[in-house]
């Protein structure tokens, strides 16, 4: 009833969670593990691998590092894409806006009412606990979303037959969100609440993510902004400034100024007040520029 996708790497890891999906699925599956350490390939083109082995309608795109908590989360998985003929995608972590800035799947500034997730995450990277992210702002089960996080990419056979994963992008970073707007132009995505997962580790952000994310945002201008809940221009403004300073910060401290400007001055958009977006962004990374000796 339902195939699972999984590009591995860790045999260990592969089998606590092949084990896990045995215990809290609740209906008949199939695992299609696709050893990602003989010969390395991107996400996209193992998913795509996958995608075409699968013999069930409903598939899942899942990291292996990865347990289920939720007893017969396959069962309300299935019952959701059945009562939903328009639900295209569903993840446990999302976002309802996306903006034209340059970001990740999900924005700053509303996060109360428009980041929505239901994960337990812990951390390899820093000295802190493993901790609930609950965001739902409403009390439905399901909550519709412009981009899903893709540690749990759920969506039917018939879709990834019609909207393939990106195989021009490279590695690990970005699939997620590229795979979310172009579905959200046929189907709509959703975030789950009655799917609770715990995730081993964190994701990370390196040179390879801002690439990806730049080409995304090229590739896709047209399509965005996301605004499946209908924000005013007001609300959409601010989070399109408040992304753009905290993407600003980021850029300014972790990458090399060549791929920092090419992102920024992606985000200078006129119909969200040209000049103010100018000032800001001067005014962010000043210091960086002088040091660099960049000009424009």
């Amino acid at each position: 009833m339902i195939s699972i996708i999984v590009c591995s790497v860790r045999k260990d890891q592969l089998e606590q969670f092949q084990s896990n999906v045995s215990e809290t699925i609740g209906v008949p599956f199939e695992l299609i593990s696709i050893d990602n350490t003989i010969d390395p390939k991107s996400i996209t083109q193992v998913y795509n691998e996958g995608a075409k082995l699968a013999k069930f309608e409903t598939l899942c795109f899942v990291h292996e590092d990865v347990a289920f908590k939720t007893k017969n989360w396959g069962q309300n998985l299935v019952n959701f894409f059945n009562s939903n003929q328009k639900a295209g995608l569903v993840g446990i972590a999302g976002c309802a806006y996306k903006p034209k800035m340059p970001t990740g799947w999900g924005c700053q500034g509303l996060e109360g009412l428009l980041i929505k997730i239901n994960l337990i995450q812990h951390y390899k990277h820093k000295n802190q606990k493993p901790t609930l992210h609950f965001l739902n702002g409403g009390n439905d089960l399901h909550a519709r979303v412009a981009c899903i996080d893709g540690v749990f990419m759920a969506t039917r056979k018939k879709v990834v037959e019609e909207i393939p994963f990106d195989n021009d992008l490279k590695g690990f970073h970005g699939y997620d969100i590229d795979f979310s707007i172009r579905v959200n132009a046929r189907y709509e995505a959703y975030v789950a609440f009655d799917i609770l997962l715990e995730h081993f580790s964190e994701g990370s952000f390196d040179q390879y993510w801002f690439e990806n994310i730049i080409y995304i945002h090229d590739k896709l201008r047209g399509s965005l902004p996301l605004n499946p809940l209908n924000l005013t221009k007001k609300q959409m403004v601010t989070c399109e400034k408040r992304s753009f300073r905290f993407m600003a910060k980021f850029c300014s401290t972790r990458l090399p100024i060549s791929t920092a400007v090419k992102i920024l001055k992606m985000s200078v958009l006129k119909e969200y007040d040209y000049f103010t977006y100018l000032k800001m962004y001067y005014s962010l990374t000043k210091a960086y520029i002088k040091k660099r000796k960049v000009s424009f």
